[in-house]
């Protein structure tokens, strides 16, 4: 491998990343399709996990619809913002299994397809420039005119 075909490496991770956001982003909006929001209220929150894997684990009561109360479990994990006991949340849960509810956060729901859509950009940007970069610095070799 010499250093021409770097760019088309960096390339070809760019469009398999970017395949993958957009994979996860339509498999994300499709899973939140036809979801119910409720309101509910924490009663009970537990740290969870050591270093950089911290989280809580959050106990929330909440009525659907239908006006049946619920008690769930979920894990908030450290990077966004815990709720406070007592403190009112947002649940969605598919109307059918309000039992399998969780706790509301865009930010964890869209983080992996953004991430992903983010990387796969900037990898083509990068690959682009290095097409650039590159024939700038390693010019092709002209062929020798024998005769």
């Amino acid at each position: 491998m010499n250093e021409k075909h770097i760019p088309w490496i960096v390339g070809a991770t760019g469009i398999v990343s970017l395949l993958v956001g957009i994979l996860l982003t339509l498999q994300t909006s499709h899973s939140l399709k036809g979801m119910e929001v409720g309101k509910g209220k924490v009663i009970s929150s537990v740290l969870i996990g050591g270093g950089k894997s911290r989280g809580q684990r959050i106990d929330v009561h909440f009525e659907s619809k239908e006006g049946k109360v619920y008690r769930i479990t979920d894990t908030v994990p450290s990077f966004v913002e815990i709720p406070d006991i007592g403190q009112q949340v947002e649940v969605l849960y598919q109307p059918g299994q309000p039992q399998q509810a969780q706790v509301k956060n865009t930010l964890v729901q869209w983080f992996y397809p953004i991430f992903f859509s983010g990387m796969g950009l900037f990898l083509l940007a990068s690959s682009a420039l290095f097409f650039v970069l590159f024939s700038k610095l390693f010019p092709p070799k002209k062929a020798l005119d024998i005769g």
